[in-house]
């Protein structure tokens, strides 16, 4: 019995399927959005606020470079690729945050009918976090599965 070699797929190969998903092109959508959402967001404190936001935008860039290397000697037998590490840094940074923002206003609205306008300003920020944002960066796990097979 002779052993075939098994050799992975070019990269047209793979482009060519990836078009083919339906999760594909949800997430292509959706990164869109959440483009143009922050652009809209990022847009506003630019003409407020020049230099601050130009400096804090040049400072999480910074921030995120050792997590992109973390992230990428996080697993030492199958490495990730790189398109899907920068899909997630996207998803993170457009998708995620364009969907907290008004998801946490509306979550500290609710705490401030339910219990007391204190409370939601004591507690809105805390309680916002885990419920809103979490939820909101971990939605983009089923996608992701989907679009890299």
């Amino acid at each position: 019995m002779t052993a075939e070699v098994v050799r992975p797929a070019s990269d047209d190969a793979e482009a060519g399927t990836l078009m083919r998903l339906p999760a594909f092109w949800i997430m292509l959508g959706l990164l869109a959005a959440g483009t143009v959402r922050m652009s809209q967001i990022a847009g506003r404190f630019f003409t407020a606020y020049p230099l601050a936001t130009a400096t804090s935008v040049a400072l999480f860039a910074l921030l995120a470079v050792p997590f992109w290397f973390f992230v990428a000697e996080l697993d030492f037998l199958e490495r990730e690729p790189t398109g899907l590490l920068v899909l997630a840094f996207a998803w993170g940074g457009l998708v995620a945050t364009s969907v907290s923002i008004p998801g946490s206003a509306a979550l500290e609205d609710l705490v401030a009918k339910l219990g007391s306008p204190h409370l939601a300003a004591d507690w809105g920020a805390a309680l916002a976090g885990p419920t809103v944002e979490e939820i909101a960066r971990s939605a983009r796990s089923p996608p992701r599965r989907a679009s890299s097979r």
